[in-house]
This record gives structure tokens, sequence and C-alpha cells, in this order.
């Protein structure tokens, strides 16, 4: 049975928990997609760096 349904037929105990089922799983899918791009952008970095090697980009004494 879906929220409107529950709603509909007025069993607000059920419409409460789904709400916050709902406002849990928001909260994860959130968290989820910060997490994600966290990584993204942390393998980009060390994408970044390692092509960086070799490059000529570093500065080293060689006397």
């Amino acid at each position: 049975m879906d929220l409107a349904l529950r709603q509909a037929l007025g069993d607000e105990p059920s419409v409460a928990i789904l709400k916050e089922v709902i406002a849990d799983e928001r909260e994860h899918y959130q968290t989820l997609g910060n997490l994600i791009s966290f990584l993204d952008l942390n393998r980009d970095g060390r994408r970044r760096q390692i092509s960086s090697m070799g490059h000529g980009d570093h500065d080293h004494d060689h006397d």
C-alpha cells in the first residue's frame, strides 16, 4: 500500500512510520551521493598526481 492510499484510509500510524522511513532513505541517498563525489574527487586528484610524474614537474637536485 502506498503512502497516499494509507493517508486516504486514515492509517496515520503507518503514514508517520512511512514518512520517517522516507526521510531516512533520503538522508542515506544524500550521504551516499556525497561519499561517491568525495571518492571521485580523490581518484581524480590521484590520477593528476600520477600523470604529472615523469613530466618534469618535480624539482630534483642531481649534483
